[in-house]
């Protein structure tokens, strides 16, 4: 390391520092501390990239999916509705029957009538009958009673789907009615 080299004396004391092992050490340190942050961020923004795709791969998935089963659904809703309507006046008119001049008894089933493990249900409505009631219990689910509007399950014991329940209930006087949650 001459001194003819370097024009001042702080270029020859940097000059001293760069030959030193100890900077190649730190130099190489910073060399591969950026290229490890630069690494670290391409990684970062590839996986946004990908979390995008896979997003969008999956949105495309479900929204055609939605194309396909909603039109499905919509008919089968649509079945559902006219099979249901075109029953209520053959309901309407049996029901009438059972109505005279009785008292009605109106029982929430919230997990159906047909099951074993509503038997005080079951007996209840049995009771009410016995004392002169007709009794319709109300059922929401269509997966335990299988049925679209209404179903004689004893005599007069009629199970009703909810919303055959509010169309008859316009026939009926409201007065003669005794509802049970």
């Amino acid at each position: 390391m001459g001194y003819d080299k370097y024009k001042t004396l702080l270029s020859y004391r940097y000059g001293q520092l760069k030959e030193n092992g100890l900077w190649n050490i730190a130099m190489r340190t910073i060399r591969y501390t950026r290229r490890y942050f630069l690494i670290s961020r391409l990684i970062r923004y590839a996986s946004y990239i990908i979390a995008a795709i896979e997003t969008s791969a999956v949105l495309i998935i479900v929204f055609s999916a939605l194309l396909i089963l909603l039109p499905i659904a919509l008919v089968l809703f649509g079945i559902t509705v006219a099979l249901s309507t075109s029953q209520y006046k053959k309901y309407n008119r049996l029901i009438s029957e059972d109505i005279k001049n009785k008292k009605i008894v109106v029982i929430d089933a919230k997990k159906g009538y047909f099951r074993r493990k509503q038997a005080y249900l079951n007996n209840m409505a049995r009771c009410f009958r016995d004392e002169g009631y007709t009794v319709f219990v109300i059922s929401r689910l269509f997966t335990a009673d299988r049925f679209l509007v209404a179903k004689k399950a004893e005599n007069n014991i009629w199970i009703l789907k909810l919303n055959y329940f509010f169309i008859l209930k316009k026939r009926l006087k409201t007065d003669d009615i005794i509802y049970i949650y």
